[in-house]
């Protein structure tokens, strides 16, 4: 019996550097068995801690990044609905606009339906330009017709320089009387190129009076041009000539003070004001 009682005992012994014994204990197998087993549950609890403790880690992280995502698709969302806010706002102008584009050919702008039914801001700003869109069509065919029209009409300066005498009453350079000027006086100098503004045929190619060398061309629609004074003519009665193509050179021939181009339009026979026609 007792030696089975000492077996189930651990004993640890004490002793000094003399050999001298101190201290003697008695541990039992169980307590030991039981310390281990302790151990070997912490390290367990411990284990399961820092798995979980990665796992966490993990998705925090995924958290975070999802989080960024958000705060992106966020942002984008609201440069979106800013930039539909501004393509809404062009829209409902459009009208006005297309009143000023189509009223001087006596048409009347259509008016843009609110967009009914539609489910949110885009779908109706959608919806509104898709009207839009038959409506700049037939604005388009409207200024289509128009270009064909004014591409005939003296448009352009037969040569880029300054106006030193307008058209209508002056006083005459010659005489210091009242006169009608039936043109404008462009200063150009002398053999400088004069071209031609809207495609048309040569009416007059010549000596022409107190015009001198000049040129009369007819561009349809009971509009003529007249270039007087010229130094020299470049084409001849009857010849077709484009818009910017060579008539002549200015010069100072027939009845003039100087170097320049006296330049004349007459719609139906009779002068109007070129200022009228020098949009480019």
């Amino acid at each position: 019996m007792s030696h089975r009682r000492r077996a189930a005992r651990f004993h640890v012994i004490v002793a000094s550097g003399e050999g001298a014994r101190l201290l003697r204990l008695a541990i039992p197998r169980w307590t030991l068995r039981a310390s281990a087993a302790v151990a070997s549950l912490a390290v367990a609890g411990l284990a399961v801690l820092l798995a979980d403790y990665t796992v966490l880690r993990a998705s925090r992280i995924e958290t975070t990044a999802f989080e960024a995502r958000i705060a992106e698709e966020r942002d984008a969302n609201a440069r979106l609905r800013a930039e539909i806010d501004t393509i809404r706002r062009e829209v409902d102008g459009w009208p006005a606009l297309h009143a000023k584009i189509v009223s001087p050919f006596g048409r009347s702008a259509p008016t843009l339906a609110p967009a009914g039914g539609a489910s949110d801001d885009a779908d109706r700003t959608a919806v509104r330009v898709q009207r839009a869109t038959g409506t700049l069509r037939q604005i388009a065919g409207v200024m289509l017709r128009f270009d064909r029209a004014l591409s005939h009409m003296p448009t352009a300066w037969p040569v880029r320089a300054a106006i030193n005498s307008e058209f209508g009453q002056r006083r005459s350079p010659w005489t210091g009387d009242a006169e009608y000027h039936r043109g404008v006086d462009i200063a150009a100098s002398h053999g400088e190129r004069v071209h031609a503004p809207a495609p048309g045929a040569i009416a007059f190619s010549g000596r022409d009076g107190g015009y001198g060398l000049s040129v009369v061309v007819d561009h349809g629609s009971n509009v003529k041009t007249r270039y007087g004074h010229l130094s020299r003519v470049s084409v001849k009665a009857g010849e077709q000539v484009a818009r910017g193509q060579l008539l002549g050179r200015a010069g100072s021939t027939g009845r003039s003070t100087g170097a320049h181009l006296h330049y004349e339009v007459l719609v139906a026979g009779r002068p109007v004001n070129p200022r009228a026609y020098l949009w480019d």
